[in-house]
C-alpha cells in the first residue's frame, strides 16, 4: 500500500458580523465539534459598530447526538497525517486574513481547539496582529516560537475557574512554559466552566 497526497480546493463556510468600515477587525476560531456560527453567537454584544469580526469554520465536519438529534459540528485537525491539517488550516487562515481584514486593529481569538489552532496559524504564517486572545486553548510545546516577532503584541490566556479541560496543574505548566520563554502572557481567570461568557468577553474588550 502506497500512500499519495493531493492538494485539492475546499469550499469553506466563513460567517461575519458587525460592520466592515469599523475600528476593530476580529478573527475568531471556534472549538472543537462547534460550528462557527455557534461561536460567532457569543460575539453579539461586540456588534455596536465598532468590530467586525469574521469566523471560518474548520473544514473537518463529523455528527454528535446533541440533546437526541444528529448535529453536524466541525474539528480543526485530527492527528492522522496531522503536519498537513496543520499546513492546510494555517494557510487557509492566511487566505481568509487576507480576503477579509479590515479596520486599524488586528485580534485573533481561539477558544479551546481553536485556540490552540490559532497558536500554530501565529507561528506558522507570521500574521501581522495587534491582540491574541487564546480562550482555554493549549499553547503548544512542540512548536519553535518567533519571539522578536512577538514583541510588542498583547497576548492574554483566559480561562475558568471550574473548566472541566483546563485544570489549574494545567494553568500551572503555561505559565511555566510562557516563563521559560520569556513570553509576556496575561492570563485572566472567570468563574465559570469551559464556555466563552459575553460578560468575560466585553470585560476584556475593554482592556486591548
Amino acid at each position: 500500500m502506497k500512500l499519495h497526497k493531493l492538494r485539492v480546493k475546499r469550499t469553506a463556510a466563513i460567517y461575519s458580523m458587525g460592520a466592515e468600515d469599523a475600528e476593530s477587525f476580529w478573527l475568531i476560531t471556534h472549538g472543537y465539534a462547534m460550528c462557527a456560527d455557534q461561536a460567532l453567537k457569543k460575539f453579539r454584544s461586540l456588534d455596536n459598530g465598532n468590530n467586525y469580526m469574521v469566523a471560518p469554520e474548520a473544514l473537518s465536519r463529523f455528527y454528535i447526538d446533541f440533546k437526541g438529534q444528529r448535529t453536524a459540528v466541525a474539528s480543526w485537525m485530527t492527528s492522522r497525517e496531522r503536519l498537513d491539517e496543520i499546513d492546510d488550516y494555517a494557510h487557509y487562515l492566511s487566505e481568509v486574513l487576507r480576503t477579509y481584514r479590515r479596520g486599524k486593529k488586528t485580534i485573533l481569538f481561539g477558544f479551546s481547539q481553536g485556540g490552540t489552532t490559532m497558536w500554530r496559524f501565529i507561528n506558522q504564517i507570521k500574521p501581522d496582529f495587534d491582540v491574541f486572545i487564546n480562550w482555554a486553548g493549549d499553547i503548544p510545546e512542540d512548536t519553535n516560537y518567533d519571539m522578536p516577532y512577538l514583541q510588542g503584541k498583547r497576548l492574554i490566556y483566559v480561562f475558568g475557574k471550574n473548566d472541566q479541560y483546563v485544570d489549574n496543574n494545567r494553568i500551572k505548566a503555561f505559565e511555566d512554559f510562557a516563563g521559560e520563554l520569556k513570553m509576556d502572557i496575561r492570563f485572566m481567570s472567570y468563574d465559570g466552566d469551559h464556555r466563552i461568557y459575553e460578560d468575560v468577553l466585553n470585560s476584556i474588550t475593554r482592556i486591548i
